[in-house]
């Protein structure tokens, strides 16, 4: 008997049944996380990616004491992302909810060396969209350029508040940037330290397997189940086919499922275009139960489409609801389009002073915010399902990017980053949603969106290349639409003709 190796099995069997221990890692090494004060910080250039310092990682939160890094952030299948993505397809509120509970939350991450605390090095900052945006705006000013840069970049100063976030006692970070260019350091060994030493977000926690991810979630799915006890069995991935992890799940993913299969959609009906419009765009028109985008240049005939759609949507029985927050709205023109509408004029006067129809209407009067367009169209929609307005809708707003969010407002200043963050919020998370929904079987009525999207331009990035055009408002529309047509000024002005890109 070879006693040794007696003992290395004992051994080995013995640590089995024993925790394993790990190194204590010491964090305030790897991440700045800034408490109520105020410092200043320089942002570096990242290691691992030198046209870009920002890194966008997709986490898990609450399936273990601590966040969970996400399989898609290595372009991998995740079976949190697509239980998620399964909720998303039912009707039921409730599933929609745990359906943005569970969902990856998208955290950015920057090295950072701040003053004063230089010998602790390059460490990282987390923070979430609002300051990403910000930070991307003055990225994009050409009055501040690359603060990043070695020799001539620009510290920032963040002041950080104690504040309630989410209902929680969080810390708020307000940033500015310092008007100055200035170095990294005069110090080179502690700029190549810097610069050649940072952690990597990806590297630092463990990175779950597929199955690893299944169990976790099936654990908190069913807390009431013996937790000693394996839950999903200890195949392959590959046995499982990839996708099969929905079937090892109990109660409520079959719940899911059994729901998403009883609700199927409507065939596809759209709002069809006159054979001079069909011509140009070479689609038939706008479908319906969808997110319909058209942008462009001024005086390109946006609006004439607008209200060719309004027209035949009346003919369809169709109830058109005009959404104008651009204020260069005239009913005398869309009633020479064939737009059904009766002046009502002043009984004194004669002056007309509105006009009556099958269509509702709201302009800037009462609606000042991108929260306000929000508010009103979850109304009309809530009015819809309670029996008051039985009809399908068709909401043509004129224009994104003319009306700015309540930050905004309240802060005196129209600040693009707080508008498309806004519209992110209110409309790529939650009212856009609402009209590929109601294509379903369940819904009595289908609804539409008809959206005239504001554009800009960005500048040529390098002497050779053109302006670009960009979306006013933010990509939150540009996103969630099924189609969008760009009317002129495509790349620069007078040069190409009218594109659509079927998304």
């Amino acid at each position: 008997m070879d006693l040794s190796l007696i003992k290395q099995k004992l051994a080995s069997s013995q640590s089995k049944g024993q925790k394993k221990t790990y190194e204590k890692i010491d964090y305030t090494k790897i991440f700045w996380k800034p408490k109520p004060g105020k410092y200043q910080i320089r942002i570096l250039p990242s290691k691992f990616d030198k046209s870009n310092p920002f890194r966008e990682v997709y986490l898990h939160y609450g399936f273990s004491k601590g966040p969970i890094l996400s399989l898609e952030n290595w372009n991998e299948k995740d079976p949190i992302s697509e239980f998620s993505k399964n909720l998303h397809k039912s009707s039921d509120k409730e599933d929609w909810q745990l359906a943005s509970k569970i969902s990856p939350k998208l955290r950015y991450f920057v090295p950072v060396l701040v003053r004063g605390e230089e010998d602790k090095g390059a460490r990282l900052w987390e923070f979430g969209k609002l300051i990403y945006e910000q930070l991307l705006g003055i990225a994009s000013d050409e009055d501040y350029g690359d603060y990043t840069d070695v020799t001539d970049g620009r510290d920032f100063t963040v002041e950080a508040v104690e504040d309630t976030i989410a209902g929680r006692k969080g810390v708020k970070c307000n940033i500015r940037v310092k008007p100055k260019v200035s170095p990294i350091s005069e110090d080179a060994n502690l700029v190549k330290k810097v610069l050649e030493e940072q952690p990597d977000i990806l590297g630092i926690n463990k990175k779950y397997s597929f199955e690893e991810l299944k169990d976790l979630l099936t654990k908190w799915l069913n807390p009431e189940e013996d937790n000693d006890e394996p839950i999903a069995s200890a195949s392959s991935e590959e046995e499982h086919g990839g996708d099969d992890f929905l079937e090892e799940i109990k109660k409520p993913v079959e719940k899911v499922i059994e729901k998403d299969k009883a609700s199927s959609f409507k065939e596809q009906r759209w709002l069809p275009f006159s054979p001079t419009m069909r011509d140009a765009l070479s689609i038939p028109g706008v479908p319906l139960g969808h997110v319909f985008v058209v942008r462009g240049g001024s005086d390109t005939g946006k609006t004439t489409l607008l209200i060719e759609v309004a027209t035949t949507a009346q003919k369809m029985g169709i109830l058109p609801v005009f959404i104008i927050t651009e204020m260069k709205w005239d009913f005398a023109h869309a009633q020479k389009m064939g737009f059904q509408c009766k002046a009502i004029p002043d009984e004194g006067t004669g002056e007309i002073i509105n006009y009556d129809g099958f269509f509702l209407y709201v302009d800037r009067g009462s609606l000042n915010t991108i929260e306000d367009v929000s508010g009103f169209i979850a109304d009309t929609l809530n009015e819809q399902k309670e029996g008051k307005l039985p009809f399908d809708l068709l909401f043509l707003w004129d224009s994104v990017g003319s009306i700015p969010c309540e930050m905004s407002v309240t802060q005196g200043k129209n600040n693009p980053m707080w508008n498309a963050g806004a519209m992110a919020t209110q409309f790529g998370n939650f009212i856009n949603q609402q009209f590929p929904l109601s294509r379903k079987e369940k819904y009595p009525y289908t609804n539409t969106l008809f959206v005239i999207n504001k554009t800009g331009v960005q500048p040529a990035l390098t002497p050779m290349s053109q302006p670009r055009m960009t979306n006013k408002g933010g990509n939150s529309m540009y996103w969630d639409a099924t189609i969008v047509t760009t009317f002129g000024n495509v790349t620069n002005s007078g040069t190409s003709k009218i594109s659509v890109q079927h998304k």
